[in-house]
């Protein structure tokens, strides 16, 4: 931020930082939400699994280890999980991978 005569400015830096931060969030809840209904399906199609993989996937760089570790533990519990991101998941430490790793049905 800079000081003009006792205006402060934010420089382009800086708004890209506030707007990766507030995209971050969108990120965030976008990815919980989207694996929260998801898990809530009874009997997904193939199409709705590949929606899921689809918006995820590309969301996964952007997101905390608190949500990677959040989805992991949802997907563990989930009958018919995306199977890319399932492995996606697993890739991860153990913290985030473990309940996919005991529980999933996916990897079997």
């Amino acid at each position: 931020m800079c000081r003009v005569s006792g205006v402060s400015f934010v420089s382009s830096a800086d708004f890209r930082q506030i707007a990766i931060r507030a995209e971050s969030g969108k990120a965030e809840r976008l990815f919980r939400a989207t694996v929260s209904a998801f898990c809530s399906l009874t009997r997904p199609s193939r199409r709705e699994i590949a929606q899921l993989e689809d918006l995820t996937l590309p969301l996964f760089a952007n997101v905390s280890v608190e949500s990677r570790r959040y989805v992991a533990a949802a997907l563990s519990e989930c009958e018919y999980a995306p199977t890319a991101l399932v492995r996606r998941l697993c890739e991860e430490p153990v913290d985030v991978a473990a309940p996919l790793l005991i529980r999933s049905r996916a990897l079997s």
